[in-house]
């Protein structure tokens, strides 16, 4: 990035409600990890001091998740259980789905309908929604942390005599 320039993104972050030695939240961390492919989740403050050691001037750190949403739904209430089958992304976190839909994917595996693994994969995706889905809940976890950071232009020399 140039001189000058403004670098903006948003990350996947732990909040400061998040408490490394609560067992719970680990547990949500970890699941949060594991189900999205992710190495290691860090806390907002560590992305800010992340981009101060690449050179840049952070402008703007917030988590968006705490906008106003005008009435509008939480982020992750995709991911909550709803016992209405016309709700299906939510419909799949019930109880009774989470029990039901390995069984069904294992059956369609052993027809030779779906590849091998497709239960495994579907576990892990599942275990990471909900991991989702607590920590938005529970405020641990936003995958809205705007940060805003600016490359500092160059230092002038000072002026001849």
């Amino acid at each position: 990035l140039k001189p000058g320039g403004v670098f903006a993104c948003y990350e996947w972050c732990l909040t400061d409600k998040y408490d490394a030695s609560s067992q719970h939240h680990r547990e949500i961390r970890e699941a949060i990890e594991t189900g999205n492919g992710l190495s290691q989740l860090c806390g907002a403050a560590t992305c800010e001091e992340l981009l101060c050691s690449a050179g840049f001037t952070v402008c703007e750190s917030r988590d968006c998740a705490l906008d106003s949403r005008d009435g509008g739904e939480r982020w992750y209430l995709p991911l909550t259980p709803s016992y209405n089958p016309m709700s299906w992304p939510r419909f799949q976190f019930t109880p009774m789905m989470r029990c039901a839909m390995p069984k069904a994917l294992r059956f369609a595996e052993r027809m030779g309908l779906l590849p091998p693994c497709t239960v495994q994969a579907q576990t892990i995706l599942q275990a990471g929604g909900e991991g989702l889905a607590t920590g938005g809940a529970e405020g641990v976890f936003t995958p809205m942390w705007l940060l805003v950071a600016e490359r500092p232009p160059p230092p002038q020399p000072p002026p001849a005599c």
